[in-house]
């Protein structure tokens, strides 16, 4: 006869190993982006590992693209970009407007609409995605 299972006798999820595997990698993640880096590395050019880190983000490159022609609404960067979720795009942008690469501008309309559009630092980046973008024509198939 099997013994019968107690509430007890199961562990709670969070010791359960999917919950374990993703505490583990956000905690990696977290070291990542707080760790010192070398005093050797840091020397040689702070300002290109702080831009390095910023358009390293998952999404930034994107949302950076989708905003070059002009201003858009939510919906439509979020259209331009595909499978980002809305909650990380509202995210994205609240850092690209914190790094003053972003403006929110609200229209005063009936409902209120909210466009985005670059900064002119952010306009400066336009050669950057475009250098990226004919990288990505010529090499990323072989990758």
């Amino acid at each position: 006869m099997q013994k019968r299972l107690s509430p007890w006798d199961i562990p709670p999820y969070w010791e359960t190993k999917p919950f374990l595997t993703v505490l583990q990698l956000r905690l990696t993640i977290e070291k990542m982006e707080t760790e010192e880096r070398s005093p050797e590395l840091s020397r040689l050019c702070p300002k290109y590992e702080k831009a390095a880190r910023m358009l390293a983000k998952p999404w930034t490159p994107l949302i950076v693209k989708a905003l070059l022609p002009g201003p858009k609404r939510f919906t439509e960067i979020r259209d331009y970009v595909g499978s980002i979720s809305d909650r990380l795009l509202s995210q994205r942008l609240k850092e690209l407007d914190t790094w003053g690469i972003v403006t929110k501008k609200v229209l005063r309309t009936t409902p209120l609409i909210a466009c985005y559009e670059l900064t002119s630092k952010g306009k400066e980046l336009q050669k950057v995605i475009e250098a990226l973008q004919e990288w990505a024509d010529k090499w990323a198939d072989t990758c």
